[in-house]
């Protein structure tokens, strides 16, 4: 199966590195349960310019950590399927995403840089999408792939009333569901 998973949110903790940026220029220790919503200009009340600066800060720092569990279950999928990674990053961040896809010895076929919300336009068709964002999980469910939602304080609100996305609460249910589908 052709699996596709999301960078921040799903591989990367970008909320630890965030808040670093967070405390430093803002004086705020922002805590992971602050994040209500995927519109940080929203949960910090700020400017968007503000927010872009403050995302700037964090993607040049390129000191990351993994989602805990995240590497083991990639090596897993990969030896099962392929895995290819989509992330929202701006294309200017290419180099520095690599070098820490690199570090980390995240194993890919190929990675994708896409704009938000259009992460369903990329032509490749995949089996299984793992996202954080319910914006970006409702676009692709249209595409047909099955998407499992990583749970985040950001999406944990949202009803999916239409069962358009199945939720995940960790590395481990991931790879449940998708050892699960592939016995379809």
């Amino acid at each position: 199966m052709n699996i596709a998973l999301d960078i921040d949110g799903v591989i990367i903790d970008f909320v630890r590195s965030f808040n670093t940026v967070v405390k430093k220029r803002l004086d705020y220790d922002l805590k992971y349960e602050d994040l209500y919503c995927h519109d940080i200009g929203q949960v910090l009340g700020i400017p968007k310019a503000d927010v872009n600066q403050l995302l700037h800060e964090t993607l040049e720092n390129n000191h990351f950590e993994l989602i805990d569990q995240a590497k083991e279950s990639i090596d897993y999928l990969k030896d099962h399927h392929y895995v290819f990674l989509i992330t929202g990053r701006d294309e200017s961040y290419r180099e520095r995403t690599i070098d820490l896809l690199k570090e980390h010895e995240i194993h890919y076929e190929e990675l994708y840089f896409s704009r938000y919300l259009e992460k369903h336009h990329v032509d490749v068709h995949f089996d299984v999408f793992v996202e954080d964002s319910v914006e970006e999980a409702i676009g692709l469910s249209r595409e047909g792939s099955t998407v499992l939602l990583m749970s985040h304080p950001w999406n944990v609100r949202t009803l999916n009333l239409k069962s358009l996305f199945k939720r995940v609460n960790n590395w481990k249910d991931i790879v449940k569901e998708i050892d699960r589908l592939s016995l379809k």
